[in-house]
C-alpha cells in the first residue's frame, strides 16, 4: 500500500534532525503544509520509518489524527532487538493513551513486537515479552535504576530513561 504523507508532517514535529539542528517537539521551519525541502531532505528525513506510510497502519491511525508517530528503528537497534521493536514517539502528551494507540500497541505487541514508547515528557515505557523483560531489567539494576514493573509493562522516567539510553538526552536536543 503506497501512502504519502500529505499534510501529517508529525515525524517533523516530533523527531530532532541532526542534519538541521532541529529538537524533538518543535516545529520544523521548513514543514509548512509539507515539506518545502522534500526533494533535498537530510537523510535522516529521507531515511525515516513511519509504520503508517508504510501501510503497516490503518488508515485512521495517521499520526497527526493520533498524535503519536509509530516507526522501526535503525538496523543496528532492530537486529539488537532480534527486529522485534516498534518505536512511538508521542507529540502530545498523554496520546499514547487513546483508544487508537491503545489498540495498535496491542495488536503489534500480540504479534510478537516489543514496543518502545516515548512519551511527550521524556520518559518511556515498554512492553516486553518475557526475554527482553529480563534483559533491560537486568541492564537497569545493573545501572542502579530500579523501573516500575507491572505485568509486562516497564516505565522509566525522563532521568532513568537517559541513563539506560544515554543518546536519550541528546536525541532531545538533536536526533
Amino acid at each position: 500500500m503506497k501512502r504519502e504523507c500529505g499534510e501529517c508532517g508529525e515525524c517533523c514535529f516530533t523527531l530532532g534532525i541532526k542534519e538541521l539542528s532541529k529538537p524533538e517537539r518543535q516545529n520544523c521551519k521548513h514543514f509548512c503544509d509539507g515539506c518545502q525541502i522534500y526533494d533535498d531532505r537530510p537523510t535522516s528525513c529521507a531515511d525515516w520509518n513511519c509504520m503508517w506510510l508504510k501501510g503497516h497502519l490503518p488508515q485512521s491511525q495517521r499520526p497527526d489524527k493520533t498524535n503519536i508517530v509509530f516507526h522501526l528503528p535503525d538496523g543496528d537497534t532492530s537486529r539488537s532487538w532480534g527486529g522485534r521493536l516498534v518505536l512511538a514517539s508521542e507529540s502530545r502528551p498523554s496520546s499514547s493513551k487513546f483508544r487508537g494507540a491503545e489498540k495498535s500497541i496491542r495488536k503489534m505487541f500480540k504479534a510478537g513486537n516489543n514496543i518502545m514508547i516515548t512519551r511527550f515528557d521524556g520518559s518511556r515505557v515498554l512492553h516486553l515479552h518475557r526475554g527482553y523483560l529480563a534483559k533491560i531489567l537486568v541492564e537497569s539494576r545493573g545501572k542502579g535504576i530500579v523501573p516500575s514493573v507491572n505485568g509486562n509493562i516497564v516505565t522509566f522516567t525522563t532521568e532513568q530513561a537517559g541513563l539506560i539510553w544515554p543518546d536519550s538526552a541528546e536525541e532531545k536536543e538533536v536526533r
